[in-house]
C-alpha cells in the first residue's frame, strides 16, 4: 500500500506552495467547503490532501503513529505562512529535564543530568564547577575557580570535591572547612600517604602537634615542599605541584 501524505492545516491559499517546496508530488487534492475552506479566503483554511509522495523514502501506512479503524491516523501538521511546519518535536522530553534545555535540577555528570547536588557519585569527575553546575576530573574548565578542594565527613571519609578560587582567604586554601561538606562542617580527608588523597594536588601531612594525618590541598598552611599525590612537590605560593 502506498505512502500517505500527512493532512495539512494551511492558513492561506498561498501556503499551498509549501507542499511543492518540500518536494511533495500531490495527487487527489480535495478542498472541502464545509466549515469554510480556504484558497479563496474561507474561514477554516482546511485542505484535505490524500495522495502519493514522490520517491523520497516516505513511510508506508504501518509507519504512521496513532490509529483509527484502518490501523493508522494521518499525521497533522500545522503550517503557518512564512514559517516551517512543526510537530512538537521541540517540546520537553517525557523523560524529564534535559541538559540541553538548561532545566537540570542537579548537576551535569558525564554529559547527563543528575539530580545530585554535588559530584561525589560522578565516576571519574568528582569536582563540581558551581558556575556551570558541571562535574569534572579537574578544575581546568572552571577558570574562576581553579583550585580542586575536597572536604570529607566527620569520619574523614566520603569526599565531596568542588572547584574554588585561588584565594588564600577562601575555602579551602584558608584551611577552614566550616560548612564545606554540603553545607555541614567538613573535615580534611584521612590518609596515610599522599596516594590515599582524593585530589592530585594534595599532600598527606599531620596536623600540627598531633599524629593524625590528613589530606591538605597544596597552598593550604604547612604544605610547602611536601610530596603531592600527582607527583612533584607542593609549591604553596603557586597553589600547585611541580
Amino acid at each position: 500500500m502506498g505512502a500517505r501524505v500527512p493532512r495539512v492545516l494551511v492558513t492561506t491559499g498561498a501556503s499551498l506552495g509549501l507542499l511543492s517546496a518540500c518536494g511533495l508530488e500531490v495527487a487527489g487534492l480535495d478542498v472541502t467547503g464545509e466549515g469554510g475552506v480556504g484558497v479563496d479566503g474561507g474561514s477554516d483554511g482546511v485542505v484535505s490532501v490524500d495522495g502519493a509522495v514522490g520517491a523520497d523514502g516516505a513511510p508506508g501506512d504501518d509507519a504512521w503513529a496513532g490509529g483509527d479503524a484502518a490501523g493508522h491516523d494521518d499525521a497533522v501538521a500545522s503550517v503557518s505562512e512564512g514559517g516551517p511546519a512543526t510537530d512538537g518535536a521541540e517540546s520537553a522530553s517525557p523523560d524529564g529535564p534535559s541538559v540541553l534545555d538548561g532545566a537540570c535540577p542537579g548537576v551535569t555528570c558525564n554529559g547527563a543530568c543528575s539530580p545530585d547536588p554535588d559530584c561525589h557519585a560522578c565516576a571519574g569527575a568528582p569536582l563540581l564547577c558551581a558556575s556551570s553546575r558541571t562535574c569534572g576530573a579537574d578544575c581546568a574548565r572552571c577558570p574562576a575557580s581553579p583550585i580542586a578542594c575536597f572536604a570529607c565527613d566527620t569520619s574523614r571519609l566520603d569526599p565531596i570535591g568542588t572547584c574554588q578560587p585561588a584565594d588564600p582567604q577562601s575555602y579551602c586554601l584558608d584551611t577552614n572547612y566550616t560548612g564545606a561538606y554540603g553545607g555541614a562542617n567538613g573535615e580534611h580527608c584521612g590518609c596515610n600517604v599522599a596516594a590515599d588523597c582524593p585530589g592530585g594536588d594534595q599532600v598527606c601531612i599531620s596536623f600540627s602537634g598531633t599524629t593524625t594525618f590528613a589530606c591538605f590541598t597544596c597552598g593550604e598552611a604547612n604544605t610547602q615542599a611536601f610530596d603531592c599525590k600527582s607527583g612533584g612537590k607542593c609549591n604553596a605560593a603557586q597553589f600547585k605541584c611541580n
